[in-house]
């Protein structure tokens, strides 16, 4: 098997990472592209031009299913998102006065309340899109962290910690798409922020139900453990998520070409 037949193959199965939709429309078209240029550059440089060639098509692919995978999320309405977030908060206040004393975090789910109201009302466009992307990198993110809390639990394990380095990959993500997508860095900071939010609130809530349920295993850690999310979960997201805003802005300038007709989806 030749070096370009090899690399072909493995293009292949990497465009089986776009949505389903997309790949119907573009996938036959970016291999073929993608093999056609292949040998271009085999008969004019040699197989070992190849890898450049590679290097350069999975940077596009990185980028390209970024996009396509979050385009594809179901974006929730903003109006949906003020609801559950105060949801979560009032659960949150009447599980803490019903099982735990006066020493918890009130004053925090109640910023978390006045926080929902204030970031979702009155909104431009670009605002609104920050906070959608940081909603849906939240969610995910949220789920990732309540497991980490389950398993350190149940397993009783340290090395469960180390699971939520995929939190913070999330809400640089969340940041990251909403730098490109806005052409804006700034914006990166509030996905990434409010995705920390709706996190560390999903999280919060989980734990304190299962405290509440199962009140015979030791949970008196929950609430010191929850109240330093509640407190450090939109501080780092938007650190991360402004590092990547930034990150997404330099990028886009060092991109002096777009991607070829194909290879970025025909689109």
């Amino acid at each position: 098997m030749t070096v370009l037949s090899w690399l072909c193959r493995v293009y292949r199965l990497l465009l089986r990472a776009y949505p389903a939709e997309f790949r119907e429309r573009y996938a036959d078209e970016m291999a073929r592209v993608f093999r056609d240029r292949g040998l271009e550059i085999v008969q004019s440089g040699g197989a070992w031009r190849l890898f450049g060639y590679a290097l350069s098509t999975g940077r596009d692919w990185f980028v390209t299913v970024l996009r396509e995978r979050t385009d594809s999320m179901q974006m929730p309405s903003l109006s949906m998102v003020r609801w559950a977030v105060l949801f979560c908060v009032a659960l949150d206040l009447v599980l803490l006065r019903a099982t735990y004393d006066t020493r918890l975090p009130f004053a925090l789910l109640v910023m978390y309340g006045l926080l929902a109201l204030l970031v979702t009302t009155n909104l431009d466009d670009g605002r609104r899109r920050a906070l959608q992307i940081g909603t849906c990198w939240g969610l995910i993110s949220g789920v990732i962290l309540t497991a980490c809390t389950f398993g350190i639990y149940f397993v009783q394990s340290d090395e469960v910690t180390l699971l939520v380095l995929p939190v913070f990959a999330c809400w640089s993500i969340a940041g990251y798409v909403s730098a490109r997508r806005t052409a804006s860095a700034s914006s990166g900071w509030v996905a990434g922020c409010w995705s920390g939010v709706v996190c560390v609130l999903i999280n919060v809530t989980c734990s304190l139900l299962l405290g509440t349920l199962l009140p015979s295993r030791n949970f008196g850690h929950v609430l010191p453990a929850g109240g330093q999310h509640l407190m450090e979960g939109p501080v780092i997201g938007a650190m991360l998520g402004a590092i990547a805003g930034v990150a997404a802005r330099i990028f886009s300038k060092w991109q002096s070409s777009p991607p070829a007709v194909g290879l970025a989806g025909g689109k």
